[in-house]
Formats: C-alpha cells, sequence, structure tokens
C-alpha cells in the first residue's frame, strides 16, 4: 500500500503505512525501503537515507534498496558514496540498467565523463529505449565538448520520449554553442512550452536572441526569466549585456550592479560593465572596473588589453600599458580583439 501511496504522492499515508507495517514486522526491508522512498520524495534525505540503510543491511542482497541509497546520497552531493553503492547494486544484479544509468550520472557529477559514458552506453545495451540514458550521455558528451556526439545523444533522447524538456533545453545550448542559433531557437521554444516556468530556457533563448542580434527580443526573455527566478545572475549578466548592445547605458549599469549584488567577483560583468563606462566617457569608472576585473581574475585576457588601451589612450602611462598588453599577449595571443589594436597599442607604448 505505501508504494501506492507514493506513486499518488501521497507521501504522508505513505510514511504511515510504512510505520505501521515495521510495528507488525520490525525486520521488514521493503518497508523500510518504502520509507525511505516516501522520505527521499518529501526531500528529507538524510531521514531516505536513513532508512535505505536499515532495509540493505536487513537484506545484503536487496539490489533495489542499494540503488536507492546511491540516488539520495547523488541527490545530496556526496557522490563518492554513491558511486560505491551504486557498483555493489550492479555486483548484486549485473543486469541492473537503472543503477548503471545512476552510477553514470554519479560520476558525471564528478566530472568524470569519460568513467560515465561506458555506464550511459552499458545502460543502453540493457535497456534501449531509455531516454534518460540518452539524456545523460548527451551531458557526458557536452562535458567532454564532444558536441557532435552530444547533439546525437540528445536527439535520441527526445526521439524516445518527446517530452524530455532537459534535453530540448541542453540540444539548444550545444547548437547555440556551435554557432547554430536558428536551431536552437525552437528548441528553447519546445522546453518553454513544456514547462512554462523553466527560467534557465527563457535565459537561454535569451542568450540566442543576442547572438542574432536581436537585442530586443533577448532583454524580453532574461526578463521573463527573472520574473521566475528573480537572483538568476546569469539572465541579469546576459539582460546587461543585451542593454550594453542597444546602447541603454544607465539600464545597463543598473543591471551589472545587481548582478554583483550576487557575485561581486563576477569578472566578465566587472569588463563588460567597464566597456559601458567607457562608451558613456566615464573613463575613471571604466578604469576601475577593468582593473576590478583583472582582481577577479589575473587571467582575464579581455581585461588586461581595455586597460593597456586605457593606460595608452586616456592615462598617458606607457609603463602600465605595456605591461597589461603584454599580459594579455602571453594569456591569449589569438585573442580576436588583439589582433584590431595589436599595432596601435604597439606604437603607442615605444
Amino acid at each position: 500500500m505505501a508504494t501506492i501511496y507514493n506513486e499518488q504522492q501521497h507521501y504522508d499515508k505513505a510514511i504511515l503505512t510504512s510505520k505501521q507495517a515495521l510495528a507488525i514486522d520490525p525486520l521488514s526491508e521493503m518497508a523500510y525501503n518504502n520509507l525511505g522512498s516516501s522520505y527521499y520524495n518529501k526531500g528529507q534525505y538524510s531521514k531516505a537515507i536513513l532508512n535505505y540503510r536499515k532495509a540493505f543491511k536487513l537484506n545484503p542482497k536487496f539490489a533495489e534498496a542499494c540503488n536507492n541509497l546511491g540516488i539520495a546520497y547523488n541527490h545530496t552531493g556526496n557522490y563518492t558514496q554513491a558511486v560505491t553503492v551504486f557498483k555493489k547494486a550492479i555486483s548484486l544484479q549485473p543486469d541492473f540498467a537503472e543503477a548503471y544509468n545512476n552510477l553514470g550520472v554519479a560520476y558525471n557529477n564528478q566530472n568524470a565523463y569519460d568513467k560515465a559514458i561506458p555506464r550511459f552506453l552499458m545502460t543502453l545495451k540493457l535497456n534501449p529505449s531509455h531516454a534518460g540514458a540518452y539524456y545523460n550521455l548527451g551531458n557526458a558528451y557536452a562535458g567532454k565538448n564532444a558536441n557532435e556526439q552530444a547533439i546525437t545523444a540528445y536527439r535520441n533522447a527526445i526521439k524516445i520520449s518527446s517530452e524530455l524538456t532537459e534535453a530540448y533545453n541542453n540540444l539548444g545550448i550545444i547548437y547555440n554553442k556551435t554557432g547554430q542559433t536558428e536551431r536552437s531557437i525552437p528548441l528553447f521554444q519546445k522546453a518553454i512550452m513544456l514547462k512554462p516556468r523553466f527560467a534557465e530556457a527563457y535565459n537561454n533563448l535569451g542568450i540566442a536572441y543576442y547572438h542574432n542580434a536581436e537585442y530586443e527580443k533577448a532583454v524580453h526573455h532574461h526578463q521573463k526569466a527573472l520574473q521566475i527566478k528573480p537572483s538568476f545572475k546569469n539572465a541579469l549578466y546576459s539582460m546587461a549585456n543585451a542593454y550594453s548592445k542597444l546602447g541603454f547605458h544607465n539600464n545597463a549599469i543598473e543591471t551589472f550592479k545587481k548582478v554583483f549584488e550576487l557575485d561581486p567577483d563576477f569578472a566578465d560583468a566587472h569588463n563588460n560593465l567597464g566597456t559601458v563606462y567607457k562608451a558613456k566617457g566615464q573613463w575613471k569608472q571604466a578604469l576601475e572596473e577593468f582593473k576590478q576585473a583583472t582582481l577577479s581574475n589575473p587571467e582575464h585576457a579581455l581585461a588586461h588589453l581595455n586597460l593597456a588601451i586605457m593606460y595608452a589612450t586616456r592615462a598617458n602611462d606607457k609603463e602600465r600599458a605595456r605591461y597589461h598588453f603584454n599580459r594579455c599577449s602571453s594569456i591569449d595571443p589569438s585573442l580576436p580583439q588583439l589582433k584590431g589594436v595589436k599595432e596601435t597599442i604597439t606604437t603607442l607604448i615605444q
């Protein structure tokens, strides 16, 4: 009965039923497993772990309880323990497709993508229609920047499960990343249609419109993301950049300042705010923001270049200009912005 209540999302009733079962049979591993699942579904992960452990202790061959324990560890960020437990579940049940998939997820969470990929492939060998395994495989390939393989995996996931919202979003991200903006836009729109309060998809759609130089649409969708998730740092940052492109400098400045309330050391935001101040002719503020960008990230090549330009053209400080120009050149000699000003800066700092 507890299983049915869990499926119906009546978790308190499920907990009561499991406790009643344990009152009758204190050695029921199934009752402890069901109780753990109820607590897990309520977000009470420490209680879930406790009860899954009790179930597994009562029956050391209970592969399902072992797998559930791994899921709970995964959710609490204890990925090392999750890996150990999932491996145990697989040793107990070698054809346990879900345990292979979950082991892969634990490796993904550790950025151990080369270890994750074979686990997802094994899941798919055992269950070729496992949409989640294709989705997770896509995430692993995306983590390795293996974009074509990621695209194939995400598309397979969507083919099996047409309502797999995250797969549409992540596939859109890959298309955006690889310059295929027109292909990304309908994917983000589909994700939003399936999940109307999907803040990340609204933000990604805004980024796609930004790449398309449709800055007003970009602002609109970043605003949508922020209505859902007001403290969404990346949406604020992206919206500030769109305001800057529109020439709405005061809006951009105000929005960048909101970014710093959430992350004072966001180097890209400091650099881009410096660019806004520079466009307004506020040289002192621009210089301070470029400095802050390099303090937040000493390897920020573009901020060093911006400082070199400021010192060479506005402060008449050849020594500092030379230093930051050389830092930029050593960090990223192929920086696109460097090519356009290299000759001019070289002449100024001689």
